[in-house]
């Protein structure tokens, strides 16, 4: 349309709508009705449309954009997890549970929870929290 406002990224305020719904939702068609005036439409028509207007050009590269940076920010590598995990293991100030359920992800995270067993069946598994004894 002639005249019609677009965004920096050439999308209009309806397709905006749309794709931020989409991100935060994963569903087209929902994402399509929240943004669009779609009530008396069959859901057919809806999730037709909403096809055809993710596969826009401009409209998909936005999807792909917001995905990449949702995707950055929301990315935690395995050692600032096992860093995070740490910190409540260790923090007095949180509650039991809370402490014991860090130990326990952290556990399963390193594959601790793994049952070993030597020659004779048996086997002795020592774990340590905090700084080594001094000898």
């Amino acid at each position: 349309m002639a005249g019609t406002y677009r965004d920096s990224h050439g999308l209009t305020q309806k397709q905006a709508a749309a794709v931020h719904h989409f991100i935060a939702h994963g569903n087209m068609s929902e994402a399509y009705r929240h943004a669009y005036n779609a009530g008396a439409m069959k859901q057919n028509t809806i999730g037709r449309r909403a096809f055809d207007l993710f596969r826009l050009p401009h409209v998909a590269a936005r999807v792909a954009e917001l995905r990449e940076h949702s995707e950055q920010r929301a990315s935690l590598s395995l050692d600032q997890a096992f860093g995070v995990l740490a910190e409540l293991a260790l923090d007095e100030q949180q509650q039991g549970h809370v402490r014991i359920h860090a130990i326990d992800r952290t556990s399963k995270m390193r594959g601790w929870d793994k049952q070993a067993t030597l020659g004779d069946g048996q086997i002795v598994i020592n774990l340590h929290m905090g700084d080594p004894p001094d000898e």
